[in-house]
């Protein structure tokens, strides 16, 4: 088969674009074939066309409702896979150890040399508190 390019004169018959797979009629003698140099078209004899046509209908017609299926198939698979995913980072979330910096925490006991260090400073402060207390009290007193 002899191969035409774009914007090649052609004799009147039909030809199919190799790079998109479309057909396209040539109506008269030394029509030019639409498209730039570089579009590639092969002439399909009018019997092949005659042919071809319904042919590729019926496939189409025949397989439509399985690419139908698969598409919602694999919609419902998607759908399921972002659920999954999404349930497992709220999860992932709930269940992690988070640090707040500031913020007491009075679940655990932990030992250690800050740990004593600040609690030796607690005692500090409350006795400050109790001393200042009973100072205002006598204050207030007298």
């Amino acid at each position: 088969m002899k191969k035409y390019t774009g914007t090649e004169k052609a004799v009147r018959g039909s030809y199919l674009n190799l790079k998109n797979w479309d057909f396209t009629q040539v109506e008269a003698d030394n029509d030019m074939l639409p498209g730039e140099a570089s579009v590639s078209y092969i002439k399909v004899p009018a019997t092949l066309a005659m042919v071809a046509g319904p042919l590729t209908g019926l496939l189409f017609l025949v397989f439509l409702p399985f690419i139908g299926i698969a598409g919602f198939l694999g919609f419902l698979g998607y759908k399921a896979y972002t659920g999954v995913k999404a349930t497992g980072v709220w999860m992932g979330q709930a269940l992690a150890f988070r640090t707040q910096p500031g913020l007491a925490s009075f679940t655990r006991e932990t030992k250690g040399s800050d740990d004593d260090k600040a609690d030796e400073e607690l005692d500090e402060l409350e006795d400050e508190v109790a001393r200042r207390k009973q100072d205002d009290a006598d204050d207030a007193g007298s």
